[in-house]
């Protein structure tokens, strides 16, 4: 019985003491707050990936200027007065429909340019189904696409003929709990500029690449004439 007491008054002072260092490392410390600043430094370094994408993309403006006939597949280059853009698209097919499109599903990134500087950048989602006559849209803006700020960005999403929805960056939820401004740019909107700036790449490529073949031609044909 007495070596149950002394064991239990043991355990007691030993609890004590654990407490007591525990409380000691993280006296002055709030966990919250360096939590928060965890969320800070993520966003901060999701800004500036997005940026750094918007800088990329900025060195396609000579696009404006070049007649682009090659793009990628399922991909279409449109240009207008300012602005250039990619179109990316695929149908939806079902199983009961023997394969044929019952909707389509279309994403483009719009580039505006002031001269060289890109000024602007439209993003637009759009995916009708055709059986069940539903229809999904939703547009970003970015204007300022090559600047540190991007929370400025405003998002307007609908569905079929409901009330439009918008939100700017800035005002979407971003909370320990629910960090969903982080979630927007990690787990879609750089995937997106990704995609883009590789079809971009791509379509410039592409004009270097199969935009000559005539020049081509004319060179092997005048290297013929140097048999006679």
């Amino acid at each position: 019985m007495k070596k149950t007491v002394i064991a239990a008054i043991a355990a007691m002072l030993f609890a004590g003491t654990a407490y007591s260092i525990d409380d000691s490392l993280s006296k002055g410390k709030n966990a919250d707050i360096q939590k928060s600043e965890e969320l800070d430094k993520t966003e901060k370094a999701l800004d500036e990936r997005i940026k750094k994408l918007g800088e990329m993309l900025q060195r396609y403006d000579k696009l404006q200027n070049i007649d682009v006939k090659y793009t990628p597949g399922q991909t279409i280059f449109m240009k207008g007065d300012g602005y250039i853009e990619l179109i990316s698209y695929n149908f939806i097919p079902t199983s009961f429909s023997y394969g044929k499109p019952v909707g389509t599903k279309e994403k483009r990134l719009r580039l505006f340019f002031s001269g060289e500087t890109l000024t602007k950048m439209e993003t637009e989602v759009m995916e009708q189904d055709f059986l069940r006559h539903t229809k999904f849209y939703s547009k970003v803006v970015d204007p300022s696409p090559t600047d540190a700020e991007v929370n400025d960005i405003t998002i307007t999403t609908s569905f079929n003929d409901a009330k439009a929805y918008e939100v700017t960056l800035k005002n979407m939820e971003n909370t320990l709990t629910n960090p969903l401004r982080i979630n927007y740019k990690r787990d879609y909107y750089i995937d997106h500029l990704t995609y883009f700036e590789k079809m971009y790449r791509f379509t410039e490529e592409f004009q270097k690449r199969y935009g000559t073949n005539n020049d081509k031609i004319t060179i092997e044909r005048l290297k013929k004439s140097l048999a006679y």
